[in-house]
């Protein structure tokens, strides 16, 4: 958890340090993005999150847009968490999930 916060203070510090971004034109912008995403994508290997692009993403505009780090992580757990239970249930009665239809 320190070492992840660690990393998590490290990546935005670097980000706040580079380029402000409305100094840059969209090109650049993107460039950046880019470039930040391919980082915490690494990052992400190197911990082994098991977390895809797309929600790397996903998880780095919510950050962006004022979501603490931490609580988004521990959210990320409790629903894997909660996912693995709901899959080793089914599992166990032998019978695939179904979805009930509200209708």
């Amino acid at each position: 958890s320190c070492i992840n916060a660690e990393l998590g203070k490290q990546w935005y510090q670097r980000r706040v340090r580079g380029s402000h971004p409305s100094t840059m034109n969209t090109s650049e912008k993107s460039q950046k993005q880019r470039e930040m995403l391919l980082l915490v994508s690494k990052v992400s290997n190197l911990l082994d999150t098991g977390l895809d692009n797309r929600s790397l993403y996903i998880c780095t505009r919510l950050i962006e847009a004022g979501v603490h780090p931490e609580s988004l992580a521990e959210i990320i757990r409790d629903l894997r968490a909660e996912s693995m239970a709901v899959s080793n249930k089914a599992s166990s009665s032998g019978r695939p999930l179904s979805v009930r239809s509200s209708r």
